[in-house]
Formats: structure tokens, sequence, C-alpha cells
């Protein structure tokens, strides 16, 4: 994406554990890698400093939601331990739709979820609804519940989006 906007782009192996933080755990790379190599960044490190760079970064081509005439098609690409569906219906895929989230109409599993809520306190326990998660993709979760054990999905099922 970055090469097309014509932004330049350089990627580092990130090899040098001096810039990580002193113990790093098995699955918060995020917070025990990323975030202290991006304050050491911030600080002025040179981004060669933090290791070699290289030039051909696996690239994993994630799959795009399709405009259909009713709204879009898409796929769920996560379920995490709660067993909150994720797809990769994002924020901007839905754009001003997202103004009037009585409109939105979310078809998963043979079943239809009226309207997206703000937050999972807007239903009552149990209830299975559809809302924009933290990270901007559409979400489909049970309210204190697992949407994934009541649907029974799994990642590349279809999703489905109706604009009114």
């Amino acid at each position: 994406m970055a090469e097309k906007e014509g932004w330049k782009t350089e990627f580092v192996h990130l090899d040098k554990p001096e810039f990580w933080l002193s113990k790093v755990g098995y699955l918060f790379h995020g917070r025990d890698i990323f975030s202290p190599v991006a304050a050491h960044l911030a600080a002025g490190i040179a981004i060669y400093q933090l290791g070699p760079t290289f030039d051909n970064p696996v690239r994993l081509e994630l799959p795009r939601p399709q405009k259909t005439s009713t709204g879009w098609m898409g796929e769920i690409i996560h379920i995490d331990h709660f067993g909150n569906l994720a797809s990769n219906i994002r924020t901007e895929t839905l754009g001003n739709a997202l103004m009037n989230k009585d409109s939105v109409e979310v078809r998963i599993s043979g079943l239809e979820i009226k309207s997206l809520v703000n937050t999972f306190g807007e239903r009552p326990v149990g209830e299975l609804v559809a809302l924009m998660g933290s990270t901007g993709n559409l979400i489909v979760s049970v309210v204190n519940g697992s949407a994934a054990n009541r649907l029974i999905v799994k990642v590349g099922d279809a999703i489905e989006v109706i604009l009114e």
C-alpha cells in the first residue's frame, strides 16, 4: 500500500533485544518488542540501529469485502477467545451508513441482526449484536456469551451487511 501511495518503505528485522523489554513473553510482542522499539524511534534512535534491513517481506493478502447491490459481502477473519466474530468489513467500508446505525442489517449464519449497537450494554444478556469494534472491524457478538458457539461459524464464513 505504501509503495502505491509513493511513500518510501523499509523493512527492518528487529533482532536486537537491547531495544526490547527485558522479559519478552510468547504472546504480547506488541507490548514487549514493538512498543519499546517505537519508543526508541520516537526518542531519536535511527531505524538502522534496530536491526538489518531486508527487501523481501512476506505479504499476507487479507480478503476484501465485496460491494453488492444492497450493501457489502464480507467474511469472518478472526474469532477471539470470547467467541466474538471479527469481519473484514470495516468502518471505512461502511462510511456514512454508520451515521444511521438503525438502517444497517447484518446477516450471518442464516440470522439477521437489525441495527448496530455502540456497546454490549445496549442489549440484554444473551442477545446477538453487531457493532464496530475498537479495531474498526464489524464484530458480531453475544452479550455475555459466545457468538462463535451460538452460530457455529468459522474463519472464512460469509457475513453480509444490508444498507437501507
